[in-house]
């Protein structure tokens, strides 16, 4: 099959022009030749198609299927055709995915086409829901690559990494937008006070907020901590920077700590709400401060203004703003919200 061999810096131009050409062969892949490309050319392509470059014969590179399910045996995805999940979780080196009870009995057969439509993966799991005080997922192993398989994995996320073992600690990768925004929102505070920030996450988990949102031009102090005895030694691993980590219920750590902080992460959904007022004495009171947080809600934003706003004294709060993130279930979503505060006595 006819080939344009291009300069390896030339690709994405020549790819560009030949498709605006309609000489270009969207089916096949391109080769990597070293320092050049051989761009696939269709049948429209003239045999007299004339540049600098030289048109070469190899074999096509066939594009192997697009969609996972598109790998599964025709006569069971047509079987299930729409019982499918459309989506799942990657973390790291691992894919976590929710099976209804209609196709959990094929998992081994779903997990083995998995590892096989991702090159880097190396295990798949089925994901059972939460479970325990901490809420860690419950996960079933249904296919690995090989035989020494571990669950520890390392996290990219907005050009951070973080390491973590999602089997004996939460974390969820849906929530990598809302973590970038949070790291933008630690920049502009820091800009607004005129100072470098003390920040504070006292559900702190893995450290994903922590990390995302640490930056040694804005951020001098960080305080992580967490109930879950498993998630501290992977905060010790993505924060080495920092010593203080501890692993305590966050209400009762708030009253042994002077106040000091200018921001508080408060990652725990399904109560932030109702811990609020017992993480003020985190904060500084010499100034104004700001709580971060996201809270899972059935009603909406007034009635989570309304909670909010009874958690504090009156006149407390300078500015607060209120969010919807994604939806959680049919009845339920995740909100996101901001509060400024001026604690002075």
């Amino acid at each position: 099959m006819r080939h344009l061999s291009v300069p390896k810096k030339e690709t994405a131009y020549w790819r560009e022009e030949l498709l605006r050409l309609d000489f270009l062969e969207k089916s096949h892949g391109i080769h990597d030749l070293n320092d050049f490309r051989g761009i696939p050319l269709n049948d429209k392509c003239p045999p007299d198609f004339s540049t600098q470059y030289e048109i070469i014969h190899l074999e096509p590179i066939v594009s192997g299927p697009k969609k996972w399910v598109e790998r599964l045996p025709e006569d069971l995805y047509q079987l299930h055709k729409d019982d499918w999940p459309s989506s799942f979780d990657q973390i790291g080196e691992i894919i976590v995915i929710k099976l209804s009870e209609v196709i959990a009995k094929h998992a081994k057969i779903i997990g083995q086409t998995l590892l096989k439509h991702f090159s880097n993966i190396r295990l798949v799991c089925e994901d059972k829901g939460v479970k325990g005080d901490y809420r860690v997922r419950d996960l079933e192993v249904i296919a690995f690559r090989n035989s020494n398989f571990s669950f520890d994995t390392t996290v990219r996320e907005n050009g951070k990494t973080m390491q973590l073992d999602p089997s004996s600690v939460y974390y969820s990768p849906r929530l990598a937008t809302e973590r970038q925004k949070l790291a933008n929102l630690v920049k502009k505070f820091s800009k607004k006070l005129g100072k470098k920030l003390s920040i504070c996450d006292p559900y702190a988990g893995i450290g994903p907020n922590i990390v995302n949102a640490y930056d040694k031009m804005y951020v001098d102090q960080i305080l992580a901590n967490d109930l879950n005895p498993k998630a501290i030694p992977y905060l010790k691993r993505n924060l080495p920077e920092f010593s203080e980590i501890y692993c305590a219920d966050a209400r009762r750590l708030a009253t042994s700590l002077s106040k000091k902080y200018d921001m508080i992460f408060v990652n725990l959904p399904h109560d932030s709400i109702s811990h609020l007022s017992s993480l003020c004495p985190y904060l500084a009171h010499s100034q104004e401060t700001m709580i971060v947080g996201w809270a899972l809600s059935d009603s909406g934003v007034q009635d989570l203004t309304e909670q909010i706003n009874g958690q504090f004294k009156q006149d407390a709060i300078i500015n607060l703003r209120i969010n919807e993130v994604k939806s959680y279930s049919p009845s339920q979503s995740i909100y996101s919200f901001t509060i400024q505060l001026n604690l002075s006595p």
